[in-house]
């Protein structure tokens, strides 16, 4: 049996396990946040986020390059993550140039960016090749949260599960914490061969 808990945070839920638990409640953007057991048996698998769903929108708090941020799971997306140009000073990012990669559509100008680390939950990407939008509000409206992408999630095994109002991203239960440089996954604390 695996003991943990859902931390919500401004209602959304982050699943953790004791020593991420610890890490988590300790954190002052977190103290004094309520605690509750996780509701749902996802046999073979363990949740490492859950949100409230907004118009069928899974938004997930995340951690990218040392920012908390909301992340929008988005499967339909092929890139591991793309960001809207005015976290480029935050998260301190190096862009590329701005090149119109598919001229003609509403996507306009992107650069190329590498984005040092993204965290859900206790699943960890590292060295993610990210795409940063000049015009984010032509390309996919106003709520400029940056959306976590197809590549990501198979990278990891994360399956994200739709259950009533409620989104959650699993993993399977067997999985120790993982972290993912590119084409290569290291278990937490041990280097890539």
């Amino acid at each position: 049996m695996r003991l943990g808990a859902v931390v919500v945070i401004g209602g959304l839920a982050i699943f953790a396990g004791p020593p991420l638990l610890h890490h988590l409640m300790a954190a002052p953007q977190w103290a004094g946040q309520a605690v509750v057991p996780s509701g749902r048996d996802y046999t073979g698998r363990r949740v490492i986020a859950s949100a409230k769903t907004d118009n069928e929108r899974c938004d997930v708090p995340g951690v990218v390059n040392g920012q908390s941020l909301t992340l929008e799971i988005d499967t339909g997306d092929p890139n591991s993550i793309d960001l809207p140009s005015k976290f480029v000073a935050r998260l301190g990012l190096k862009p590329g140039s701005y090149e119109e990669f598919w001229p003609g559509t509403r996507y306009g100008k992107i650069a190329k960016a590498t984005v040092r680390e993204i965290r859900v939950g206790d699943v960890v990407w590292l060295n993610q090749q990210g795409f940063v939008y000049s015009d984010w509000d032509y390309t996919f409206g106003s709520d400029e949260i940056p959306l976590l992408g197809l590549a990501a999630l198979r990278a990891q095994g994360v399956h994200v599960e739709f259950d009533g109002g409620m989104c959650h991203l699993t993993v399977a239960q067997s999985s120790a914490p993982m972290r993912f440089r590119g084409a290569r996954r290291t278990r937490a604390g041990r280097s890539a061969r």
